[in-house]
């Protein structure tokens, strides 16, 4: 591992730590950082995704892009998907948005066809199935 890599590591170690700890603005600051060096990667975009999610500055809308930038990167990861229609859920909750309701179903749809038995996926479809979709 180069010395550049070896920083990055470092960073989203932190980062993921800070996260996990509830420090949101050090964390997003962090994986900033790293996106800076490395505008691919995976764990800074599905950190930020994850705290956009949590309602981070109101910034839902920013958590589904960069959900979307970690599919982008690992399509047939079946947890990517399952926050990324959690995060389409948010929106469309706050905006009265059914069209991101229709994506979050797609998204969950999505994860089940990568893995048939993902019980959060089959228990969010279940909930959007009771709004008639």
């Amino acid at each position: 591992m180069s010395a550049q890599e070896d920083k990055i590591e470092e960073l989203l170690d932190l980062a993921d730590a800070a996260r996990i700890d509830g420090k949101y603005d050090e964390a997003v600051q962090l994986y900033e950082r790293v996106l800076e060096s490395d505008p691919n990667s995976l764990r800074a975009h599905i950190g930020l995704g994850l705290i956009y999610s949590f309602g981070y500055k109101g910034m839902f809308m920013e958590a589904c892009h960069e959900l979307e930038k970690a599919i982008q990167l690992s399509p047939n990861e079946p947890q990517l998907w399952v926050w990324l229609g959690k995060a389409y859920q948010q929106v469309a909750w706050l905006e009265d948005d059914r069209e991101m309701l229709l994506k979050s179903k797609w998204a969950f749809e999505r994860a089940l066809e990568i893995d048939p038995n993902n019980e959060e996926a089959i228990k969010q479809l279940r909930y959007l199935k009771e709004f008639g979709l």
